[in-house]
């Protein structure tokens, strides 16, 4: 008679399943290296772009980051981004408002205002040195913040991605604390893959073989937390819902 595996077996018998499914060979291939971003690149033929069927690149980036659970509007001005901002917004009862200091939302503010919600724009500026307290009470304001409106220092179209600098423009908990992130990104800033990404980012942020940046934070949808029950759990650990603009 064949006993009825323990609660202990039947977990280890999970894990094997997975290892055996992650060793099978995958479906597509990444580059044979990808340099690490403290290091030279080293010279090869750059990899042919990631398109989508008719070689837009925006148009993959947004089929991608939608796959991923993200939001994505196309707009033509800035005017544009500032109303679709908004509505998205009110219609989902916002009161206060985060926005980073990045210089492409400097006509958003006085919008917000306006139509009577609470604006603080956070971050110092490149000469300031904030105290310990200042970035504190930052922090406070972003942790009750319904809604963080950033830039998008790059992103990556293959699979829908957001790279986010950190620097005075850019707290690095800004599109972390509120749970909903509206993000602008400018075509320009658009790179068909990671390995691109890293060449591009080493291109503009390596100095003498040290970067000048602190950090760089993906951003792939909203935020997943899985536990060990395979229960996954959407928003806890950032923001529930991601919202990207894209110019042009």
């Amino acid at each position: 008679m064949i006993k009825d595996p323990t609660s202990r077996e039947r977990f280890l018998n999970r894990m094997r399943s997975a290892v055996q499914a992650w060793s099978q060979p995958a479906v597509h291939h990444a580059p044979a290296t990808t340099p690490s971003l403290g290091e030279p690149a080293p010279s090869r033929a750059p990899s042919p772009p990631s398109v989508s069927p008719d070689g837009d690149q925006v148009a993959l980036f947004c089929e991608m980051l939608t796959a991923a659970g993200g939001h994505t509007h196309r707009v033509s001005t800035i005017d544009e981004a500032v109303q679709t901002s908004l509505d998205l917004a009110q219609a989902r009862g916002v009161r206060q408002v985060v926005l980073t200091r990045h210089p492409e939302l400097v006509s958003f503010p006085l919008a917000f205002v306006t139509a009577g919600l609470t604006v603080t724009v956070v971050g110092f500026a490149p000469d300031e040195t904030p105290t310990p307290q200042q970035r504190a009470v930052q922090r406070e304001i972003m942790a009750r913040a319904d809604l963080v409106i950033s830039g998008a220092d790059y992103a990556i179209a293959e699979t829908g991605t957001l790279a986010m600098a950190a620097g005075p423009h850019n707290p690095r908990t800004a599109t972390l604390l509120p749970p909903l992130h509206i993000a602008l990104l400018d075509p320009v800033n658009l790179v068909p893959t990671m390995a691109d990404l890293v060449a591009r980012f080493k291109s503009e942020h390596l100095r003498d073989g040290r970067l000048d940046i602190s950090s760089l934070t993906f951003i792939t949808g909203p935020s997943r937390t899985g536990d060990i029950e395979q229960t996954l759990s959407v928003g806890v650990h950032g923001p529930g819902e991601v919202h990207v603009i894209v110019l042009g």
